[in-house]
């Protein structure tokens, strides 16, 4: 793999697709002044499970690559609504879920492996 990827092999879940396998995706994406409404840069960590597609934005100096102040989270249900038009952040009965899912993607991939 190319140098400063993060990850596990798919082979042996290709190999056995029954296995226990991760219990999230992780990724990471820069959103750059030319695609931002205010023309800032930011930085989304995201986890995905077989329920929701949760996503945090920073401020992001890209100069330095450092992450900086939290600014928003979104957070969609795959199952019912699989192309993410509902951002059920806005909605506090999902606060606790937002947590958990919060503390999962700090934690990152390598917590998430079986």
């Amino acid at each position: 793999p190319p140098q400063g990827i993060q990850g596990a092999s798919f082979v042996p879940l290709l190999n056995n697709p029954n296995i226990k396998w991760k219990q999230a995706a992780f990724s990471q994406f820069h959103r750059r002044p030319k695609v931002s409404a205010d023309k800032k840069r930011y930085m989304g960590y995201s986890i995905n499970t077989d329920e929701y597609h949760y996503i945090e934005w920073y401020d992001w100096d890209h100069k330095n690559g450092v992450k900086g102040e939290f600014r928003v989270a979104e957070l969609y249900d795959v199952k019912n609504d699989p192309t993410e038009t509902v951002n059920l952040a806005v909605d506090v009965t999902y606060n606790k879920t937002m947590k958990n899912l919060s503390v999962q993607l700090e934690k990152g991939w390598k917590a998430a492996m079986p």
